[in-house]
């Protein structure tokens, strides 16, 4: 990939705050588009994003499966941290070259029967009726798309079969088949691939700081 576009697409980060300030001061992007768990938990001193030290690069990201969704749904706006912003599901931004992005979140928890309800696992990972309706509303092109699954049209292997028949991908899978973008990318998987479904581009990035975990968005 590119990386004069400067513009640098990321996978889970899981609030590892410290390896993506390293990337962010090796690398310098402008702004960075990131696919799901984040790691928004401000309710965790653990996890606390004021350790997050963008340096002047923008960061906007999709929620995953592992964040407070508790705190994500009382946020005053959508700037959770200066420089970092939560795209909700079926937000879209436009890129300085105008390129539209579409962002959409959420995922299942393969493992939520051993997490607890309203503290680690909420059942606002999967995407409502509502999240769904609001793609009705998107009106232009969109070019990419980020988000934290991935469509049933794209070929991942997995043990974990709920991740293979997480709901989520076949609302996916109609945005794919409705607005056929040309890049699309993902994280969730914690694995390395790339693939093309008819005109679309796909590429599953891993988390931080494996390697694979970044690639610079083609100019």
């Amino acid at each position: 990939m590119n990386e004069n576009s400067k513009i640098m697409v990321i996978g889970d980060v899981h609030a590892n705050w410290p390896e993506l300030n390293t990337i962010i001061n090796k690398k310098h992007p402008e702004i960075i588009l990131a696919c799901g768990d984040f790691g928004f938990w401000p309710r965790e001193k653990q996890y606390d994003i004021r350790r997050l030290l963008t340096q002047g690069s923008k960061i906007y990201w999709c929620d995953g499966n592992h964040e407070d969704f508790l705190s994500l749904n009382n946020r005053p706006s959508n700037q959770v941290h200066p420089n970092v912003f939560y795209m909700p599901r079926g937000h879209t931004m436009k890129l300085p070259d105008g390129r539209n992005v579409l962002f959409f979140g959420g995922a299942d928890s393969y493992d939520k029967d051993s997490r607890i309800l309203g503290f680690d696992w909420f059942k606002e990972e999967i995407p409502s009726i509502e999240d769904f309706d609001k793609l009705s509303l998107i009106k232009e092109k969109v070019d990419i798309v980020i988000s934290h699954t991935c469509p049933l049209e794209f070929d991942i292997i997995s043990p974990l079969e709920i991740k293979i028949n997480d709901p989520t991908r076949r609302i996916l899978s109609h945005i794919l088949q409705v607005f056929k973008p040309s890049l699309w990318y993902f994280g969730h998987w914690h694995l390395s691939k790339h693939g093309k479904w008819e005109d679309c581009r796909w590429s599953a990035l891993h988390y931080v700081p494996q390697p694979y975990c970044y690639e610079w968005l083609p100019m």
